[in-house]
C-alpha cells in the first residue's frame, strides 16, 4: 500500500511539471516548461504566452534560455505600466517585431520576404474580436473579458501562421487565471458547450487544476459575458463571419449580461434579439415581419 501511494505521489508530482495539451496546437503547464528544451523540440512549440507575469520576470525566465526562433507574448493583468530597464526594453522590442512579422506573414502582406516558400501558404487571419492595433506589441495589458479576446485572437493568428505550436504558462499551471483563459478557448472552439462543461474538459486534461475553481469560473462575468460573445458571432452571424470588435462594443460593451443557465439555443436567440432586432417606431401599430433565419517550419524573423 505504501507503494502504491509512493507511485501516486511520484506521478501527481510529474503531472504538476509537464505539460498537457488543450488541443492539437496549443498546449499548457508551469512556468518550467520553457526550461525544457527537448520537450519544445519535440513539440514543435514556438509561441510561448505567459500569464501572471510581469514583463520583467519572464525577461529574467529567459535570460538562460535560447530564445531567438520562438515568440514570447505577456499577457499582464491591467493596464499599470513598469519602468523599462534596458534589457526589458530591448526583449519587448525583439519580440514585438516578430509579432508584427506573424501578422504581415497572416496578411500575405510580406511575401517576396520570406513566406512565399512555404507550403502550404498561411491562411488569412480570420475575422478577430479586437482591433488589429492593440497587437502592435508582445506586451498585452488587458482585463476582463477584454484579456480573453486578446488571447484567443493571439491564439487564432498564431494557428493560421502554421510556424508551430503554442504553450501558454503560468507558476504553477493549475492557477484560476490560467485556467480562465483555457476555459474561453474550448468554448471559443466549441460553442455549444456550457463554462461547467469546458471547465470539467479542462480539469480532466490537468488533474492538479483545483476543484475548488468550478463556482468561481461558472460566475465569473469575463468569462460569461465572453461566452454570450461568442455565441452571439458563431452561431448568429456564422463561423468567420466579419464581425468586428467595434460591432461587439457597440451591441455588447455598455449593457451587462445576465448570467444564464439555460444555454438552449431558442433560448439565446430570444436574448440576442433584444440587441439585433430594433424597436418598431410605432409602438402602438401591428407590424409582421417574416422571422430573419441567421446561418449560422519558417523562422519568425525571415
Amino acid at each position: 500500500m505504501s507503494s502504491f501511494q509512493h507511485r501516486y505521489e511520484l506521478a501527481n508530482a510529474m503531472d504538476q511539471i509537464r505539460p498537457q495539451q488543450l488541443d492539437a496546437n496549443v498546449l499548457f503547464g508551469p512556468v518550467n516548461s520553457i526550461s525544457q528544451s527537448k520537450f519544445i523540440a519535440e513539440n514543435n512549440i514556438r509561441f510561448f504566452i505567459s500569464i501572471g507575469f510581469k514583463c520583467s520576470q519572464v525577461v529574467e525566465y529567459c535570460k538562460s534560455i535560447p530564445i531567438d526562433d520562438y515568440l514570447m507574448i505577456i499577457m499582464e493583468d491591467g493596464l499599470e505600466t513598469e519602468n523599462e530597464s534596458s534589457d526589458i526594453k530591448e526583449f519587448r522590442i525583439k519580440h514585438s517585431a516578430k509579432l508584427q512579422h506573424v501578422l504581415k506573414m497572416n496578411n500575405g502582406t510580406n511575401s517576396s520576404q520570406g513566406c512565399g516558400y512555404l507550403t502550404p501558404q498561411p491562411e488569412p487571419v480570420p475575422a478577430l474580436y479586437r482591433p488589429l492595433a492593440e497587437y502592435s506589441s508582445n506586451v498585452i495589458r488587458s482585463s476582463c473579458v477584454t484579456a480573453l479576446e486578446n488571447f484567443n485572437d493571439l491564439l487564432s493568428i498564431f494557428r493560421r501562421s502554421q510556424l508551430g505550436n503554442v504553450l501558454v504558462y503560468s507558476a504553477n499551471g493549475n492557477d484560476e487565471r490560467l485556467t480562465k483563459f483555457l476555459v474561453s478557448s474550448v468554448i471559443k472552439s466549441n460553442v455549444h458547450i456550457s463554462l461547467l462543461e469546458a471547465f470539467h474538459h479542462v480539469k480532466s486534461l490537468r488533474a492538479t487544476v483545483e476543484v475548488e475553481q468550478d463556482a468561481s469560473l461558472f460566475w465569473s462575468s469575463s468569462l460569461v459575458a465572453y461566452h454570450e460573445r461568442v455565441r452571439a458571432k458563431e452561431l448568429f452571424w456564422g463561423i468567420g463571419s466579419p464581425t468586428t470588435a467595434s460591432y461587439s462594443q457597440q451591441q455588447f460593451g455598455s449593457k451587462p449580461i445576465a448570467k444564464r443557465r439555460n444555454d438552449s439555443p431558442s433560448c439565446d436567440e430570444e436574448q440576442m434579439n433584444k440587441y439585433l432586432s430594433p424597436e418598431p417606431s410605432h409602438p402602438t401599430r401591428a407590424i409582421c415581419t417574416p422571422k430573419k433565419r441567421f446561418i449560422p517550419g519558417a523562422s519568425l524573423m525571415d
